[in-house]
């Protein structure tokens, strides 16, 4: 349901740009850096809306990345974690019965 909701929203937004980039579309004087020109509102309207969507893309998907490996590296180390708690368990208990079965008192027939 989210995903439709997102899907329907990026639909509107999408529709707005282009309304109105359509609808100015007087030319209007261009300078970036030593780049200038004549070109049409249009033209920069889109242009700038491609490159924003593109960026805004590629930093969605290092930031989902990012939250991935965070995640992975946490159930990592409690994994090692849970590890270290089961052999410290296991070392108790065979030192446990290593000790009953070491006791110097029993002979080896009553076992």
């Amino acid at each position: 349901m989210l995903q439709k909701i997102r899907y329907f929203l990026f639909l509107v937004a999408v529709l707005v740009v282009i309304v109105v980039a359509f609808q100015n579309h007087h030319a209007v004087d261009i300078e970036i850096l030593t780049f200038s020109g004549r070109y049409p509102l249009t033209l920069l309207l889109l242009s700038t809306s491609v490159v924003s969507f593109i960026l805004g893309s590629i930093m969605t998907v290092w930031r989902s990345r990012k939250r991935e490996r965070t995640k992975a590296r946490q159930q990592s180390l409690k994994d090692q974690q849970s590890l270290k708690e089961t052999s410290v368990k296991e070392t108790k208990t065979s030192s446990a019965s290593r000790t009953d079965s070491a006791d110097p008192a029993r002979s080896p027939l009553e076992t």
